[in-house]
């Protein structure tokens, strides 16, 4: 869930490692895309969050929440819902201050789920994810910015709209601080 600068990557992995995915989205337009990144389905989240709980498949071996911030409680319910028996739901993003995570954990013990979250792996973690991307063609897809174009980055941030991940060149500004630091 969440096809931005974390879940494009993630369609990738999960397809090129031999993973049926499905992708979740807030946005119709990414539909076309998820698929090139190779979803297999893509579920358009205003319809998922509309079922019932209690009438959500439970088909889902893994769920990988890749929402940097996200409001929690009915999300949660109905992610864990979705779940197969022994399925796990893995947070890379934490649920607002305003609105801490809470569930029915019934949910999990019955199913025997698993919740768990990670910011980021160790250092072998990122060499086998660089070489796992150098071999199998991962595309990451960014947005640049100059370095005195910072605000707009961060505004566009700070809006969640940017398309994936935003990246300030700050080649030229180190050089010119290097510069007046000798």
């Amino acid at each position: 869930y969440g096809i931005g600068g974390l879940g494009h990557l993630a369609i990738q992995y999960a397809a090129k490692m031999g993973a049926e995915v499905t992708a979740f989205t807030t946005s119709k337009n990414k539909e076309s895309l998820c698929k090139e990144l190779g979803a297999s389905k893509v579920v358009l989240w205003d319809d998922f969050y509309k079922q019932d709980k209690d009438k959500i498949e439970k088909e889902y071996d893994l769920i990988l929440n890749t929402l940097p911030v996200w409001s929690s409680q009915d999300n949660v319910d109905k992610w864990v819902a979705s779940l197969a028996p022994y399925g796990k739901l893995l947070l890379l993003g934490v649920a607002s201050v305003e609105d801490p995570m809470t569930m029915d954990v019934r949910n999990l013990v019955f199913d025997h789920k698993l919740v768990i979250g990670s910011f980021v792996g160790g250092r072998k973690h990122t060499e086998d994810m660089l070489k796992f991307s150098a071999d199998n063609k991962v595309d990451v897809k960014c947005e640049f910015y100059e370095f005195e174009d910072f605000p707009k980055a961060l505004e566009k941030l700070e809006k969640g709209q940017p398309q994936f991940r935003c990246v300030v060149k700050a080649e030229s500004a180190a050089k010119e601080i290097e510069k007046n630091w000798k």
